[in-house]
């Protein structure tokens, strides 16, 4: 209230009201209908004057507006993939325009603008807890907002959430966790083929071979043509030494994809498998065509060149691979025994010795090293290289 206003106000309405009375007292006996009109009047403009002072905002300037109400369409918790709408009210005194903006954990959403709503389109990445702010101004007081109001909503896993999670700790290499997060997936919907054909990958790079074969099938029981899940079912068909099975696995996931680098490269594991060098040659050639920067293909055309004695094609298959990838043991490893082929000791052990600097386990790199220093007369050392090789499993 305006307290200039009201005091000159107030002085108004009691000199007025003052005057009628005494004119009244003083002239009651002639106080006809006129007068009491005129009285009336008097009374009337000095309430106006008064109501005007009372209602009337400091100096003139407009309130600033309020938030009344933050809601979501949803309630919470919301599973991931889901669209929520979020809509805001607020008041303004005056009834000035209110401009509106949202904020999701602090990170700004939208711009200043008159629509009082906002979509938040969920994703696997908005698993959590979360804080939505709403600002309004009128544009006659704080640019920043004049008022606020947050609330905490939280995003829980669905079964696709749970699938991208497994996808992403597999790629980190963080198998016993990407397992746990497909089995989830499966938990909460028992049909996602791409979900079990996961699982198989997981249960393959820990060497739970049977168990990847019977979630590959699985797989390939929800979906017949999944490329991807006969790939798996043939990797885990090779790693239990079923080669032929194997190789129709991978022969099928070409048959439905035929750019699939990866089942190429898998044929010519099954086939070196079976002793089919060239024909195993001929597909990693495939798969280097459709992915040239394939080291565990250059790495594996480097092994069977030295089976066939190809002692410098294996070395600059080896070689290629290692540039490819600079911390590839294998290639390291094999490297060192076509080096040791070629009489080449100092560098054979240098070769020797990266490998198990990468792959302390690496029994076949140990026994190539031990043979290294003992040619190069380092009786000592190559007998304790010899020890640690029949440690890791290599035969005496």
């Amino acid at each position: 209230m305006n307290s200039q206003l009201i005091i000159p106000a107030c002085g108004v309405f009691v000199t007025i009201l003052g005057f009628a009375l005494d004119l009244y007292i003083m002239h009651k006996d002639i106080f006809n209908k006129k007068i009491k009109v005129i009285f009336a009047i008097l009374l009337f403009v000095d309430l106006i004057v008064l109501g005007y002072a009372l209602s009337s905002s400091p100096d003139g300037v407009n309130s600033p507006p309020m938030v009344i109400s933050l809601m979501p369409d949803k309630t919470n918790p919301q599973e991931a993939g889901t669209t929520i709408k979020w809509t805001a009210s607020a008041l303004d005194p005056e009834k000035n325009l209110v401009q509106y903006k949202f904020s999701l954990d602090g990170q700004q959403r939208t711009d200043w603008s008159y629509d009082s709503t906002w979509y938040w389109a969920t994703s696997s990445a908005d698993i959590g807890s979360h804080t939505i702010e709403i600002k309004i101004r009128d544009n006659n007081h704080n640019a920043d907002g004049d008022d606020s109001k947050d609330i905490d909503f939280s995003i829980s896993p669905n079964a696709i959430a749970w699938n991208d999670k497994g996808d992403a700790l597999y790629y980190q290499r963080k198998y016993d966790d990407a397992l746990l997060a497909y089995e989830k997936a499966i938990d909460l919907d028992s049909n996602m083929a791409v979900a079990w054909n996961g699982k198989g990958a997981a249960l393959i790079s820990l060497g739970r071979y049977d168990e990847a074969l019977q979630a590959c099938d699985r797989a390939l029981g929800l979906k017949p043509n999944f490329a991807e899940s006969w790939n798996n079912k043939g990797s885990a068909l090779n790693s239990l030494g079923k080669y032929d099975e194997a190789l129709q696995a991978f022969n099928k996931a070409i048959e439905l994809k035929p750019d699939f680098a990866e089942s190429w490269y898998n044929i010519g594991a099954a086939l070196n498998n079976l002793g089919r060098y060239d024909e195993a040659l001929q597909a990693w050639d495939k798969a280097l065509e459709l992915k040239p920067d394939y080291p565990e293909a250059w790495g594996e055309k480097g092994y069977v060149f030295g089976k066939q004695g190809k002692w410098d094609e294996a070395l600059q298959a080896c070689e290629k691979a290692i540039e490819l990838r600079p911390d590839y043991p294998e290639a390291w490893g094999e490297k060192g025994y076509v080096l040791g082929q070629q009489g080449k000791w100092e560098e054979d052990l240098q070769a020797c010795n990266k490998a198990t600097e990468l792959k302390p386990d690496y029994p076949e790199a140990w026994y190539n090293k031990g043979w290294a220093l003992k040619t190069l007369g380092r009786t000592t050392e190559a007998d304790a290289a010899f020890a640690k090789a029949r440690e890791l499993g290599y035969p005496s």
